[in-house]
């Protein structure tokens, strides 16, 4: 039997995730195989709930990221030398310790806000009790013990919504994707509009879906809007549709009148 990794004890107010900034990771690992780079989390993963570094025992490596030994020759340029015969990452370590420093300084103000509440009780009344439990921001609670626990955790418990993904026509490219973005900062500097949520933007998505059929048209027609400076690109139908024809009369010039300037 391999030798495990002894357990870890239960520090309290263990943050249960941390920061990756996806730029930056992607610049580092842009040229690893998937293989090397799914090692990698699972070690990076591994040390942060284990708030320790990684073992360099081989056989205890392998247990903890299956293809890690094979895979160290390029992602081992991310590890240095750490305490107990480990390695560490230099980056995760640093966020672990403004992590901690966080976790730290908003435990002090609860404690400090518990003392403020029981002064406002009285001298004759029952002093408040601190409050039990979780500390505030930990949805995990204790960290896990020891490699065995790490992979059999329940994650189901710690589920987070996320927000509703946007769902594109068939016929829209990263590029359609991009120059969308461009007119929704566009729109937020020049008209000071924002989308509230994720379903007015849906809406907005779908208008464009039926007005255009293919990708660049639809680019074509937001760049148009951010030229002239209006707030919505004109209908492709609109484009299509004849002169209208002098007014009689006595009745308004509807020909001057440009709909998709209309909040």
């Amino acid at each position: 039997m391999p030798p495990c990794i002894p357990p870890m004890s239960k520090p309290k107010g263990k943050a249960p995730a941390f920061q990756l900034y996806a730029g930056d990771f992607l610049t580092d690992v842009m040229d690893w195989s998937d293989e090397q780079v799914g090692a990698h989390i699972r070690l990076l993963c591994w040390s942060w709930v284990n708030r320790r570094g990684i073992p360099r025992d081989t056989q205890r490596l392998t247990r903890i990221a299956p293809g890690a030994v094979e895979a160290w020759p390029v992602i081992g340029s991310k590890w240095i030398d750490g305490p107990d015969d480990t390695w560490v990452n230099e980056r995760l370590e640093s966020t672990r310790s403004e992590s901690d420093a966080f976790r730290a300084s908003q435990r002090e103000r609860s404690l400090l806000a518990v003392a403020a509440r029981q002064g406002q009780r009285g001298p004759n009344r029952e002093p408040m009790e601190e409050p039990k439990g979780k500390p505030m921001g930990s949805p995990m609670g204790d960290p896990l013990e020891g490699e065995e626990e790490v992979f059999t955790q329940n994650r189901k418990e710690h589920a987070k919504v996320e927000p509703t993904a946007i769902v594109w026509p068939a016929w829209a490219g990263d590029q359609t994707r991009a120059k969308w973005g461009q007119f929704k900062a566009y729109r937020k500097q020049v008209h000071k509009f924002s989308y509230k949520g994720s379903a007015s933007e849906q809406s907005a998505i779908n208008l464009l879906a039926k007005e255009y059929t293919n990708g660049q048209s639809c680019v074509d027609a937001l760049d148009e809007a951010m030229a002239k400076g209006w707030k919505w690109p004109v209908k492709a139908s609109d484009r299509a549709t004849k002169p209208a024809a002098p007014p009689k009369p006595g009745e308004i010039d509807v020909r001057n009148v440009k709909p998709w300037l209309i909040p």
